[in-house]
């Protein structure tokens, strides 16, 4: 679920990333999150839901493989935090062990989170295990992760393109730091609180910058001890006691005490003017001083209150919550996990084809159908330098082409080389490459293959010509008779 209203907040710094761009980077997923996501797809007739969500991870996986981008999968612990609302039963967990037993086979690394995967996902980004975390909720960034990738596989111009969020971007451009982020939390709908009623974007950023101006320094600190804060419940007393109080008359053009009729005649003390007033509106000061305020007693306790009028509005709504503040929310999204560096392993390993094709069976016709899917995504990865265990070697390039106005090569490769594959009958396989990454790795067979193309077109062009020299021949003759007959016809009648 995430917290209701964060993608709002951190909208302005979002940046659309090409799934290209991202090559060679690894990545942290929340496996819950995609089994969640693929379960609640509508299923296609017939097709059994688990069979339908294996599908759909094995494909999901595969397209990013593709891009040259290597995954590290994250496991929900079996024991939730305390604080969340809704909690997964031990059954889920059970059924979860299919995907995971997949993924392994696939290669992947698969790590069990102690409890929430959002929180050790945000934790291998902040520690620079990974590149960044692939998810649709915004705890991450509320865990302390430095960048999100949301919104995966939303398909632009054929190709895939993903929102990133970076939390420098965030820090630099809207002001909010982790803590601020994590306040929103505080307040807003979510997987550890119920939130304040009525609190936005709007209202938050604008709670955020009347704290700052009143040199609050961390507003998360500042909302927990609301409760017990003398001065603001002092303020709010005040602010009751402005109803009791019977305001006196006071000029609509400088808004001081007094009649504008009596000001044109003799003056505004307040304004230090002996004939007329100030317009408060228009008025601007020429040397910098601040317009002056009214200083009766409706107005200087007023003016007490005025820095303080929207956290006093929004503290008077938070403290009729029956459960504000959840105490246990800042420990949650600050406490960081150990340091677990040394006993995690997130390398991509080479996969166990076999075991995949057998256990994708019941999706693909044939272990050759699985393998048509599997071979051209790990070579990618492999051409990338993210699987070093897999030997790939090219044959040859079939032909040039172009895909999403890039240069391509299909290519192809030998198969007896990789490791862990079924036996079958084909012993090569074929699959486009981006031109200049092919050309990067094997840039002798590029070279061969521009040289055969280059004499194959100059024996073309060679054959053209021949064939064009006929024509040419040919109709020169047909021309020559023709003429010879038209003069035979013009003799004929003039005799």
């Amino acid at each position: 679920m995430g917290v209701v209203g964060l993608w709002d907040i951190v909208d302005a710094v979002k940046e659309d990333v090409n799934l290209s761009e991202c090559s060679g980077k690894r990545f942290a997923v929340d496996l819950s999150a995609w089994i969640v996501q693929c379960s609640s797809s509508v299923t296609a007739p017939r097709v059994p839901s688990p069979d339908f969500c294996r599908r759909n991870i094995f494909h999901r996986s595969l397209n990013l493989v593709t891009y040259g981008i290597s995954l590290v999968f994250v496991m929900d612990g079996p024991v939730a935090p305390l604080l969340k609302k809704r909690k997964r039963g031990q059954e889920y967990y059970k059924s979860a062990l299919q995907y995971k037993e997949l993924l392994t086979a696939m290669g992947f690394p698969v790590i069990d989170s102690v409890g929430e995967a959002e929180k050790m996902c945000a934790e291998l980004d902040r520690m620079k295990v990974v590149d960044g975390v692939l998810t649709e909720d915004g705890d991450a960034l509320i865990y302390g992760a430095q960048n999100v990738y949301k919104g995966l596989f939303k398909e632009s111009n054929k190709e895939y393109t993903a929102t990133k969020y970076s939390m420098s971007d965030i820090t630099a451009r809207l002001g909010l730091t982790q803590k601020d982020l994590i306040a929103f939390a505080l307040l807003s709908k979510g997987d550890f609180c119920d939130g304040v009623p009525g609190i936005g974007k709007s209202k938050f950023i604008d709670l955020v910058k009347e704290m700052k101006k009143n040199n609050v320094e961390d507003v998360l600190d500042r909302l927990l001890l609301w409760k017990d804060n003398e001065r603001l419940s002092a303020l709010e007393d005040l602010q009751r006691s402005l109803k009791g109080i019977r305001k006196s008359k006071h000029c609509t053009k400088c808004h001081h005490e007094g009649l504008m009729s009596a000001h044109g005649k003799s003056g505004c003390e307040t304004c230090q003017l002996n004939v007329d007033c100030r317009e408060r509106n228009e008025w601007k000061a020429e040397s910098g001083e601040k317009y002056p305020e009214c200083p009766c007693n409706y107005h200087k306790k007023e003016a007490e209150i005025m820095p303080y009028q929207t956290e006093l509005k929004i503290r008077a709504t938070a403290l009729s919550v029956k459960q504000f503040p959840e105490q246990g929310v800042k420990e949650e999204y600050l406490n960081c996990i150990q340091d677990i560096r040394g006993e995690l392993n997130t390398t991509m390993q080479l996969p166990d084809f076999k075991a995949v094709c057998d256990r994708m069976s019941g999706n693909f016709p044939s272990a050759a159908s699985t393998l048509s899917h599997m071979l051209p995504a790990y070579t990618m990865l492999a051409l990338h330098g993210k699987l070093a265990d897999m030997e790939i070697k090219p044959l040859s390039i079939i032909k040039s082409c172009v895909k999403n106005f890039r240069p391509q090569f299909r290519v192809n490769w030998e198969k007896s080389g990789i490791k862990n594959l079924p036996s079958g009958d084909s012993s090569s396989y074929e699959f486009k490459v981006p031109a200049p990454l092919f050309e990067k790795k094997y840039p002798a067979l590029v070279k061969q293959y521009n040289s055969n193309s280059k004499k194959s077109s100059q024996t073309g062009a060679a054959e053209t010509g021949k064939r064009k020299g006929k024509v040419e021949e040919g109709n020169k003759r047909v021309t020559d008779f023709f003429q010879v007959v038209k003069s035979q016809k013009t003799r004929e009648t003039k005799d």
